[in-house]
């Protein structure tokens, strides 16, 4: 019984329903319940009822990776039995089939979640074992007298020659029409016929078989067995393209199979940089062992301190999540099983830094500590103490944001709590290479850092998609790491300014209406030519004008906002994209398409039509390649970031435009770009922050 409903519930609806990932297998069966009072007129305590379900398929066609859904909705009925509301109270996932694909036949018993069904639940295949006397249901699968498994068809390896297929030119025009689909236009039936029927062709068009392998019919053996014949037919991929195919909606082995195949043609550089998306098509898997496991695993063996390095904190940052708990703890011990003692030791005195860390940073946040002194103080003496520990044990200990940074030290005098809310901890700590620069770092615990490390990892794809298409930007991007619930730590820029911090010294809060603050700061400070800084503001502004505006990064405010005295711009502290733009007291404080105002335009002067002409070229490429920005997000759904939901990534529809033709596009970035320049919400919005925060 739902224990948190209300006890007057009149009805309860139990739905369960067959699914191949988050798409039906066949019809769905539903039960009523109905609450009835006792002679006494209490409630019962819990639903009971003896029912056979029965679903319009049989067993030996359901695929080894279906699940059934169960959801309980509540209804609740107003004056004359109108329906008021209708709300999933409570649900849960289970696998039909068990590692050695056989059904899971006999009694089952499941907690049921009763936390909101969110896109990632379809991927949940673990029961509710997080809260204390959970809600749950008794169900029984048919035993029979043998195992009840999938067919598995065999290829009939028949070779066929492409070259000697034809194909019709109406059939040539359709196909055409789909390859122009947008990533977020969906596949009608007659799209799917027409890809079927020319499958063989399309194998040799890697774009378009994540398409044609959306139009398998599950229900049909000839279709499996097909899908066989076509994978083995098929080019290699790249490796976004093969990712594509390790999220939520391709969930049969084979396909999964075929995209580690291809992510193995990849190289190194490749797959540290997609290695977040990769953890995250883990927990896509149907069980423990799997292709991609085993393929990530030998890598992290294969290069410990750089791809292993990246693997291992991906995968104890999400320690706390309890649905990936048992996989993810499993693949650390068999990372760690196979390195030896010395790198063990390595990755342990990382671990024990931010378990330090983090216990300084909730030391200083404790409520019950008011004095400003007092807490001070206890930072400095805790700081002391682990420094004291460190010198005397000799250690060199490597930081998680990357190995290659060592530490023999902390500089306590050079260390500080930041003013804002959640009170990071600026750690400046002595480099164990004699001849480097301190490393500069900051903590952070209570902040959800992975909206950052996406951010600038799609930054960094962007910069990449810009350089092979001949566009050379500049970006500043700095590591970012999350290794834990809420914590982690990310590199400090040195030897730049925020834009708040450039206002001060240029006499304050007004400076953010003048036109000429931020030019004659450049005038002041620049450490290169005139017009290499004047480059510099130009090739940096076009880069994140058009990064921050498609990927929809909210909260620019000045401190948010950096210049270098090189004069390169760059943007810090990114947690709002897609989109999700500030609100104060329900009035949108961000109203500006870009954060560029007369203030930037001056400094450029009589560059601006080249900006202009920039800005388009970057914003171009990226139309033409949003498919790698659209999949690099869907596989991230299932990390659970607020803001990074199915309907927040249509966001990106949004703000490439892509059902506009490429004339229509260039004027609607034009006209965005007009937009900003002449807003006067961004200063306003820049003196506002200066005023709150001085």
């Amino acid at each position: 019984y739902p224990r948190d409903s209300d006890k007057s519930i009149e009805v309860l609806i139990f739905k369960f329903q067959i699914n191949i990932g988050e798409e039906p297998f066949c019809d769905p069966v539903s039960i009523k319940w109905t609450n009835k009072r006792n002679k006494k007129n209490k409630l019962p305590s819990n639903p009971l009822f003896n029912k056979r379900i029965y679903f319009d398929i049989d067993y030996s066609t359901l695929p080894t990776f279906a699940t059934l859904l169960i959801k309980v909705k509540h209804l609740v009925f107003g004056e004359g039995s109108r329906l008021v509301t209708s709300n999933t109270v409570r649900w849960v996932n289970f696998k039909l089939f068990d590692h050695n694909r056989n059904l899971m036949t006999g009694q089952h018993k499941l907690n049921l979640y009763s936390k909101e069904f969110s896109d990632f639940s379809y991927f949940v295949f673990v029961d509710n074992i997080t809260e204390e006397d959970p809600s749950k249901i008794y169900f029984e699968i048919d035993t029979f007298a043998a195992y009840v498994h999938n067919s598995n068809f065999k290829d009939d390896n028949v070779e066929i020659n492409v070259n000697n297929l034809m194909m019709s030119k109406k059939d040539k025009e359709e196909i055409e029409k789909i390859k122009k689909k947008t990533p977020f236009d969906s596949l009608n039936n007659y799209d799917k016929k027409i890809l079927w029927a020319n499958r063989y062709k399309l194998t040799k068009i890697p774009e378009l078989l994540p398409k044609l392998l959306l139009c398998v019919d599950y229900k049909n053996p000839q279709h499996i067995k097909e899908l066989k014949k076509v994978l083995r037919m098929a080019k290699l991929l790249t490796p976004v393209q093969s990712m594509e195919l390790l999220t939520g909606k391709y969930l049969h082995e084979y396909i999964r199979s075929f995209a580690v195949n291809c992510l193995q043609h990849s190289s190194i550089n490749e797959i540290e940089t997609y290695l977040i998306q990769l953890v995250q098509g883990l927990k896509f898997e149907m069980y423990h062992d799997n292709k991609l496991a085993t393929f990530l695993l030998k890598l992290s063996v294969q290069y410990p301190l750089t791809i292993g390095h990246c693997f291992f904190w991906a995968l104890r940052s999400e320690m706390h999540n309890v649905n990936v708990q048992q996989r993810f703890g499993l693949y650390l011990q068999v990372f760690l099983s196979k390195i030896g003692p010395k790198l063990i030791t390595i990755y342990e005195q990382e671990c024990d830094f931010m378990r330090r860390m983090n216990v300084i940073a909730e030391k200083v946040k404790d409520k019950k500590t008011t004095n400003k002194k007092t807490i001070q103080k206890n930072f400095v003496d805790d700081l002391t103490a682990y420094n004291n520990e460190i010198v005397s044990k000799k250690l060199e200990i490597s930081m998680p944001l990357n190995f290659k940074l060592r530490i023999k030290g902390i500089n306590i005098e050079k260390c500080r709590i930041m003013k804002s809310k959640k009170k990071p901890l600026w750690l400046e700590l002595k480099n164990a290479d004699d001849k480097g620069n301190d490393i500069i770092v900051l903590f952070k615990a209570g902040d959800d850092l992975r909206m950052d490390i996406v951010t600038l990892q799609l930054f960094k794809i962007m910069q990449t998609l810009w350089y092979k298409n001949h566009l050379n930007l500049k970006m500043s991007l700095y590591n970012v790491i999350s290794t834990g619930d809420m914590e982690g730590m990310l590199e400090v820029v040195t030897n730049s300014a925020t834009v708040a911090q450039i206002h001060k010294e240029q006499g304050g809060s007004l400076q953010s209406f003048k036109r000429n603050s931020l030019k004659d700061w450049i005038g002041k400070k620049s450490e290169v030519s005139i017009e290499e800084c004047h480059n510099n503001f130009l090739l940096t502004n076009v880069a994140y004008c058009c990064a921050t505006f498609v990927l929809g990064i909210g909260d620019r405010h000045s401190d948010n906002i950096m210049l270098k005295k090189n004069g390169e711009l760059f943007h810090i502290d990114f947690g709002h994209f897609l989109g999700h733009f500030k609100y104060k007291m329900g009035i949108k404080r961000e109203r500006a398409p870009f954060v560029f105002t007369n203030q930037f335009k001056n400094v450029l002067d009589s560059k601006y039509d080249d900006f202009k002409k920039k800005l388009w070229e970057a914003y171009k490429i990226l139309r033409d390649h949003s498919d790698v920005l659209v999949t690099l997000l869907r596989i991230l759904i299932c990390t659970d970031i607020p803001e990074l939901k199915e309907k927040d990534i249509e966001y990106l529809n949004q703000s490439l435009v892509l059902n506009y033709n490429t004339k229509e596009a260039e004027k609607f970035l034009d006209d965005k770009l007009k937009e900003s320049v002449d807003s006067w919400s961004v200063p306003l919005n820049f003196w506002i922050h200066y005023m709150a925060n001085k």
